[in-house]
């Protein structure tokens, strides 16, 4: 009877020991289940998870700033606006011109002109009281005023004629023996040297003297290097600059040579105007 029972009670115990075993075991598989993979001190190698990459996103750059708006005067938009409805009355009139909208247009046309008026008046009135804005106060256009500016310009053009030659200018003057304006230039020409006593060197670009020309010679070339196509030319020199500007091409009056002299030697762009 005890024999039974003693077999019993040792099979219920190794078999609570082997479940024993197996549930205090560790949950790593044997060196025979890795399947191949890799494994370290006969069990499978665990594969470890990396973390997640996170990809930095650039930082969104900061809003540009708008410029600032453009402040107008609002005198720039009223102008516009008129601008704008007298056209679209005169388009609207000669579309159709109706008695309606032709009044229309000319009662707004009128408004328009009276504005300009105003603006004419207070013109000449802010040239009055500060004159140095009155353009006629350089240039004149009163007869009589206009008579004393010519004579004080006249008298500054005989003036820098004068010096001319001491300065060391004279006159090239290009023409051929067939050229009918170059044979009427012969009197200005000469007449221009005997008041500014410059030395006019006559070139004769055809090869054909014409002795009434001063000091006239056959052209050697200075035609072609200084440009001449046309007769007559008329060139001013200086000796002591090395300086050469054509004055006139064609026919021309002394006194329209001496004023291109004058403007050439004795002021600056901008001095006439």
């Amino acid at each position: 009877m005890l024999k039974p029972l003693f077999v019993f009670t040792t099979l219920f115990l190794v078999g609570a020991g082997a479940q024993a075993s197996t549930d205090s075991r560790v949950d790593y598989k044997s060196a025979f289940q890795c399947e191949g993979k890799e494994k370290f001190n006969w069990y499978c190698e665990e594969e470890v998870a990396l973390p997640p990459i996170i990809e930095k996103k650039p930082e969104p750059a900061p809003p540009k700033e708008a410029p600032p708006a453009e402040v107008k005067a609002p005198e720039i938009s009223e102008f516009a606006r008129i601008q704008a409805r007298l056209q679209e009355l005169l388009q609207i009139a000669y579309v159709n011109p109706s008695e309606e909208n032709i009044y229309n247009y000319i009662q707004f046309q009128n408004d328009v002109t009276t504005k300009a008026a105003v603006f004419a008046d207070n013109w000449k009135r802010v040239q009055w009281v500060n004159p140095e804005l009155d353009y006629s106060q350089k240039f004149p256009t009163a007869q009589m005023a206009k008579a004393v500016n010519n004579r004080t310009n006249i008298q500054k053009q005989d003036s820098n004629l004068e010096s001319l030659k001491e300065q060391g200018y004279g006159l090239f003057f290009f023409y051929r023996s067939d050229c009918d304006y170059c044979h009427q230039m012969e009197f200005p020409v000469k007449l221009l040297a005997e008041r500014s006593k410059m030395d006019v060197m006559s070139i004769s670009v055809d090869g054909v003297l014409v002795d009434k020309f001063p000091n006239s010679q056959v052209d050697t070339g200075q035609a072609a290097n200084l440009g001449v196509t046309q007769t007559p030319t008329i060139m001013l020199i200086n000796t002591k600059t090395k300086d050469i500007q054509p004055i006139a091409t064609g026919w021309v009056s002394v006194q329209e040579l001496e004023k291109r002299i004058y403007v050439l030697t004795a002021t600056k762009p901008g001095d006439n105007f």
